[in-house]
């Protein structure tokens, strides 16, 4: 999921979707690696993990392990999220499943939440928001991870931890922030690639 200025994605858009689409295979190698990695030693986490008793330590754990197999799935379909495409293909899927579907079930004038509310999770925009939560929960629960060790190794003194999550949540806020100002854009040119460019001056219209 490639992030652009708002000029690029405004007046270069050939280059924007090239340089998109390169990224989007790259991140697709790696998360492929990640899930790959989860599925090989879901056997030892079962066995060392699942059978312990609940606390934070397993709470961060599993939040950890399935935030980055969550970010990995996500990572592929933001790779190749492409609205309509997504639109006819979900409609086509419904299609099969009723036999007598129709194609204007999706109508704007007459949406249905069956229908139109689940195309639009698996759009460019969804994809692309849910990446930024994950994203934000894993660099908290990387920051919660550094206090706890530092709280460990400095024989339980709080006040190491806290700075240290202080500066691990200054970078997480930052990211907040910016996400506000992003917006998510399917791309048609070159390759259907899912973007997000910042928006920080006058709004423009897309083209």
């Amino acid at each position: 999921m490639l992030d652009a200025p708002l000029q690029v994605a405004l007046h270069d858009p050939n280059s924007l979707a090239s340089k998109a689409a390169v990224e989007n295979y790259i991140c697709t190698s790696m998360m492929a690696l990640i899930l790959w990695e989860h599925a090989i030693t879901f056997r030892s986490e079962f066995f060392l993990m699942w059978r312990r008793n609940f606390s934070v330590i397993t709470v961060l754990f599993v939040v950890n392990r399935y935030g980055a197999i969550s970010y990995g799935i996500i990572g592929i379909a933001a790779a190749y999220a492409k609205d309509e495409a997504v639109r006819q293909l979900f409609l086509l899927y419904l299609s099969l499943l009723t036999r007598n579907f129709s194609s204007e079930v999706c109508h704007a004038k007459t949406p249905r939440p069956c229908c139109c509310a689940l195309t639009v999770y698996f759009s460019c925009a969804f994809v692309t928001r849910a990446n930024d939560v994950v994203t934000s929960l894993l660099e908290l629960t990387f920051g919660v991870c550094s206090a706890v060790r530092a709280y460990a190794v400095w024989n339980k003194n709080m006040l190491p931890s806290i700075i240290i999550l202080a500066l691990n949540l200054g970078p997480l806020g930052s990211n907040i922030y910016l996400y506000n100002f992003t917006t998510p854009i399917a791309t048609h040119v070159a390759l259907p690639v899912c973007v997000s460019y910042l928006n920080l001056g006058v709004r423009q219209e897309l083209l």
